[in-house]
């Protein structure tokens, strides 16, 4: 068979048209995956939130039943991990509002204590998901509203009441958020090495707030 020609002249494709052809099937392909990429990034990170969102149901739940009181006394660091002999884990406060198992004496996993691609980037299985915030800016002192982690069962070592948290906006202060090397606030804990060195969702941190909303915030 000839060779397509215009007025008998060959109409080949030259070298130079070739290399042209390639680098934007080149730049398309790489247009494609990056969309591709950007698209799984943005359905883990809703996918995380789904999962923050629900803890955030099931802690009010549980302060429905308990007067008004937030679970407690808590970890500040939060593992997808619960017993029975630990009453200091979101796992064993909440399990019963999560859907989960009722705490045993051995270790049970609560997924949804992993917010999405966290439970896959986690090095080892004692690494934490998330931070509580103990730090409560309120009324002119800094206050935990998870309570402390203490043998005195004083008022100032119990678990707060969500009211108690309106002064310093429900809605403008965060309660947990998931957690790596790089968040300030897991500061020196012994704990800290064993998270993931950047952030899961960067450039986001995903953020509990006290009125039960979830926020992907971006990192300066």
């Amino acid at each position: 068979m000839n060779a397509p020609t215009i007025n008998g002249k060959p109409t080949a494709f030259s070298f130079i048209e070739v290399l042209v052809s390639i680098t934007i099937i080149s730049i398309l392909i790489a247009l494609a995956l990056t969309s591709l990429s950007s698209a799984k990034k943005t359905a883990l990170r809703m996918e995380g939130m789904a999962g923050m969102r629900q803890i955030g149901l099931a802690i009010q739940s549980f302060a429905n039943d308990h007067d008004g009181v937030l679970p407690g006394p808590l970890w500040g660091g939060q593992s997808p991990w619960y017993q029975s002999g630990d009453i200091r884990t979101l796992g064993y406060q909440l399990s019963s509002y999560l859907g989960l198992p009722e705490p045993q004496p051995w270790m049970q996993e609560a997924k949804i204590l992993s917010p999405g691609a966290y439970e896959r980037a986690r090095p080892s299985t004692s690494t934490m998901s998330f931070i509580m915030n103990d730090r409560v800016g309120i009324d002119g002192s800094t206050r935990t509203p998870w309570g402390y982690n203490a043998p005195s069962e004083s008022s100032a070592n119990l678990p707060m009441k969500i009211m108690a948290v309106i002064p310093a906006g429900l809605s403008s202060t965060w309660a947990m958020k998931d957690v790596d090397q790089t968040t300030p606030e897991a500061g020196s804990a012994g704990w800290k090495s064993n998270l993931p060195k950047e952030p899961t969702y960067k450039p986001y941190h995903l953020q509990l707030y006290f009125d039960w909303h979830v926020e992907s915030v971006k990192i300066p």
